[in-house]
């Protein structure tokens, strides 16, 4: 995705990591499909469910340590 697409969505501690392709720098994003299987509620640790489940993510750096990181855009 083109880098500008993500301004403002993560806080300023975090830079994209990027990517160059064709001379032009790219944010990294990835769709992450799933199975849950005996899933729970920590409150009501009964009945256990199995179900899909799609995470969608950024790729970030933390500026002030270099460590690479994941930001969560959301989950279906």
């Amino acid at each position: 995705m083109p880098a500008e697409r993500f301004e403002g969505i993560f806080p300023d501690r975090f830079k994209l990591d990027t990517v160059m392709i064709d001379g032009i720098e790219k944010g990294l994003i990835s769709v992450v499909p799933f199975i849950d299987v005996d899933f729970t509620s920590a409150v009501f640790p009964f009945p256990t469910f199995t179900m899909g489940q799609t995470n969608y993510r950024i790729y970030i750096i933390d500026i002030e340590t270099g460590e690479r990181c994941v930001w969560f855009l959301g989950t279906t």
